[in-house]
C-alpha cells in the first residue's frame, strides 16, 4: 500500500461518534482478510496514546472484501483534554507482520459543557 489518506476528525468531549471508512490504495478498495487493524490517537506533545482501537475492539469490519470499516469513538475515549491530537489507522499483514498506514491526520477534541 502506497496511498496514505489524510483524515481529520472533530468531536466534542464526552460524545460518541462512529466514523465509516473505505480503505483504499490508489483508489482501489483493499481487501482486509489478511490484515489486523489498529487505530491510535496520541498527544503530539507528550507522545502519550489517548485512544487505542483494534478490529473487534472499537473497529468493526463491515465488508472485508471491499475494505469497509467503522471506527467507534466512545464518550469514554473523548473524555480527555481539548486540543489537537495526531491519529492514524494502520493495517498489519497477519502472515508477515508488515505494517501499512491507511490514513493519518488530526483528531480535534472541542469543549463540551455537558458532563
Amino acid at each position: 500500500m502506497n496511498d496514505v489518506t489524510q483524515v481529520n476528525y472533530e468531536i466534542s468531549q464526552r460524545i460518541d461518534r462512529t466514523y465509516p471508512h473505505t480503505i483504499t490504495d490508489n483508489g482501489v478498495e483493499v481487501p482486509l482478510g489478511d490484515f489486523s487493524l489498529k487505530y491510535v490517537a496520541e498527544d503530539p506533545n507528550t507522545k502519550t496514546e489517548v485512544i487505542n482501537k483494534s478490529d473487534g475492539n472499537g473497529i468493526d469490519i463491515l465488508d472485508a472484501l471491499n475494505g469497509q470499516i467503522e471506527i467507534n469513538i466512545t464518550n469514554i475515549d473523548t473524555d480527555i483534554a481539548t486540543g489537537l491530537y495526531k491519529h492514524e489507522l494502520t493495517l498489519v499483514e497477519d502472515s508477515t507482520g508488515r505494517r501499512y498506514k491507511a490514513f493519518e491526520g488530526t483528531l480535534k477534541i472541542t469543549e463540551s459543557i455537558t458532563d
